[in-house]
């Protein structure tokens, strides 16, 4: 991909193309737009929803499952950055997982490596959550309200918010923040957990446990997602795609007995 990325508020009454969006980083408006005004061209649309289901699952921190959803796009045309957008992928994946190390150092020399623009919106919430673990909440609200302009329904983002809010003692708008992530997205796990934490310090115990529990519920759904992808990766690895009934069967007894041998030494079931 490139050209230089073009500004909505400088557009003025001129509708952008699907192009243009896409250069923005603005992926849903980019498709709403190729389905609304074309032109038809081949592929087009399919590429999009795959990038959008990528993108989806990097929201959700669920990079296994990203990497294998990127994995599966066979058809890659040139008009879009592949190898940016797997720079960025990859930069993203161990930005993730230095910011669960607390490294926040190593965060910031990551991240800068993650310049595709469909990344812009998961780039400030990674660098706003690194300011968070500094104690430098104004610095990081400023980058989740940027995460925001680019991707309004970025729940983590709103979550962080969040965060922030009951880190600086307001309650009531932790509280709004959790409550509009889950509106945005029910079965994120964080969202419904904080918001417990946050009942539990205002002393509405029963809206505490009542969102802790949804909390659980919330992160045996993820977790049994992961599992069936996993599942499907093994089940098309060792039947080459067809295979026998009988194994596949047995694949998935063997799986669900893992998961829940799993969610119940974790007291969740």
């Amino acid at each position: 991909m490139s050209g230089t990325p073009v500004n909505p508020s400088n557009a003025g009454a001129v509708q952008l193309s699907w192009r243009e969006f896409l250069l923005n980083g603005e992926l849903e408006a980019a498709l709403s737009n190729y389905l609304r005004f074309g032109p038809e061209e081949s592929g087009v649309q399919a590429v999009l929803e795959d990038l959008h289901d990528v993108i989806s699952l990097v929201k959700a921190k669920a990079y296994n499952r990203a990497e294998r959803a990127l994995a599966r796009i066979e058809h890659r045309p040139d008009w879009f950055d592949w190898a940016g957008f797997e720079t960025s992928f990859s930069a993203l994946r161990e930005a993730s997982a230095a910011l669960d190390e607390r490294d926040t150092t190593a965060v910031s020399e990551i991240i800068a490596r993650a310049r595709h623009p469909l990344f812009s919106a998961e780039v400030c919430n990674i660098r706003g959550t690194a300011l968070i673990f500094e104690g430098d909440f104004e610095a990081a609200r400023a980058e989740f309200d940027r995460c925001l302009e680019v991707d309004p329904k970025h729940y983590r983002a709103v979550t962080n918010l969040g965060n922030a809010a009951l880190e600086a003692g307001d309650l009531d708008g932790a509280i709004a923040y959790y409550q509009r992530a889950i509106n945005l997205n029910g079965d994120f796990p964080n969202a419904h957990h904080n918001l417990g934490v946050a009942w539990r310090k205002k002393g509405n115990i029963a809206k505490s446990i009542s969102a802790l529990k949804a909390g659980q519920r919330a992160q045996q759904r993820f977790e049994q997602a992961e599992a069936r992808e996993q599942l499907g990766k093994m089940t098309r690895r060792v039947t080459g795609g067809s295979g026998s009934k009988y194994l596949k069967w047995g694949l998935y007894a063997l799986v669900a007995a893992a998961v829940y041998w799993f969610l119940s030494s974790r007291g969740t079931i």
